[in-house]
């Protein structure tokens, strides 16, 4: 869409398409950053919930700059944008979808899993001998 002099003017494709790529790469890197962890403790829940947020606001921030792109060009082609709008709202309500369906997996309760936990510590204090 930068490259196309119909969209963005050759003299505002490094200002537009830089901070476009940017964060187009963070939303891809955040989206898979929190793939990367399963909702198997409470710890990667959070992550998980904390890398979709980081996901959600790349999305905002591409809405923005996008709204910069079209106010600075009188001539765009506004048709490319609202497909591209469209997308990113698309692709806000999927993350936010997930977000909030993200929960801990497993059979066992949040008390369950911090009685094993302090079971273990124990364990391991024992063998090394501190108390």
């Amino acid at each position: 869409m930068v490259r196309s002099e119909k969209v963005v003017f050759k003299s505002q494709r490094f200002t537009f398409g830089t901070s476009l790529f940017e964060i187009a790469r963070d939303l891809t890197r955040h989206t898979r950053a929190a793939y990367d962890r399963y909702p198997n403790t409470p710890r990667s829940v959070l992550e998980r919930k904390h890398y979709l947020q980081l996901a959600i606001d790349d999305c905002y921030y591409l809405e923005e700059e996008l709204q910069f792109l079209k106010e600075d060009n009188e001539q765009l082609n506004l048709n490319r944008l609202a497909a591209i709008a469209d997308l990113l709202e698309k692709e806000i309500g999927e993350l936010k979808k997930a977000k909030n369906n993200t929960r801990l997996t497993g059979k066992q309760t949040v008390d369950a899993r911090i009685e094993k936990l302090e079971a273990e510590l124990a364990d391991l204090k024992e063998l090394t001998g501190s108390h």
